[in-house]
């Protein structure tokens, strides 16, 4: 993890005060070279260069234990570290949290959220989680023996989830200012249901786990896509608002008032509350990129 005074290097990087800055982590077994942060950082260094500064948040040195919950255990303690970075960070550059987008994917998620909350007001812009992890148990008892409380709406301006893994690798509750769920949230196309976690847990690399969760990492793949198209219509990944629905469908989801891209281009319609009416479904078509149907 960065240490306060390596932010004294900035002025010797691209580093431009005016932009927005990312902050983006992973999660479990993920770190730097891992594909979920080359997809996300690489999709803005390719498209977002001249508007964005990129900052990787490591923290591959607790999130490395193949043991689930030591990892779980730590997200607290990453939190306060990361948050002293940023708020030195803040104060030795005189940068608003304003100006900061974080995005985390997997429990890397629940560690920025839980970064921002410690911050000083006033609040970080922007937060995406890109599939919250789930607790392994299915039941989230372990988030709560443990204090967790999942990324949620009040850790940012406007928080932003996408659900691709839901009730299974992924959190399954509505936490953001707006929730997406692709597909149904829970399975994408071309992959297969949830193995079990016996597989999961025997896998002995990185690229064998994450075929495990195809839908899981689709999150990743989704929102890069998004930062890798123009702003011009129509937007990527236009979705329909749902109403008291569980199974999200391109049947049961048909209100288009409210088409929301999800996605870079994702924002906080006037007038959506927090509750069942945030909820937004989103269809995509291929097993592989272009994913989105717009």
């Amino acid at each position: 993890m960065t240490s306060t005074s390596n932010f004294k290097s900035l002025s010797s990087t691209y580093y431009t005060a005016t932009k927005t800055t990312v902050f983006y982590t992973g999660g479990w077994l993920l770190n730097y070279t891992s594909f979920d942060a080359q997809t996300i950082l690489g999709a803005y260094l390719a498209t977002r260069r001249s508007t964005h500064n990129l900052i990787y948040v490591d923290w591959s040195y607790y999130s490395k234990d193949i043991y689930f919950v030591p990892m779980i255990m730590k997200i607290d303690c990453v939190a306060q570290q990361i948050s002293a970075i940023i708020q030195k960070f803040r104060f030795d550059t005189w940068i608003s949290p304003q100006t900061f987008h974080f995005i985390g994917f997997q429990y890397g998620a629940h560690v920025l959220a839980y970064g921002a909350r410690k911050l000083l007001p006033p609040a970080v812009k922007r937060l995406t989680a890109l599939d919250p992890g789930a607790a392994l148990d299915f039941t989230d008892l372990l988030f709560t023996r443990y204090g967790i409380d999942a990324a949620n709406w009040k850790d940012a301006d406007f928080v932003d989830v996408i659900h691709t893994s839901a009730f299974k690798f992924g959190y399954g509750y509505d936490t953001g200012h707006i929730d997406f769920y692709v597909n149904g949230g829970s399975v994408q196309n071309g992959c297969t249901i949830l193995q079990s976690i016996k597989d999961y847990r025997a896998a002995n690399d990185i690229k064998q786990i994450y075929l495990l969760v195809c839908s899981h990492s689709r999150a990743v793949y989704y929102y890069a896509e998004s930062v890798k198209r123009p702003n011009t219509s129509p937007l990527p990944f236009l979705s329909a608002r749902c109403g008291l629905v569980y199974t999200f469908n391109s049947t049961t989801c048909t209100n288009t008032l409210d088409n929301v891209s999800m996605g870079f281009y994702a924002y906080n319609p006037a007038g959506i509350g927090f509750g069942l009416s945030k909820r937004f479904y989103v269809e995509t078509t291929n097993n592989t990129a272009k994913f989105s149907l717009t």
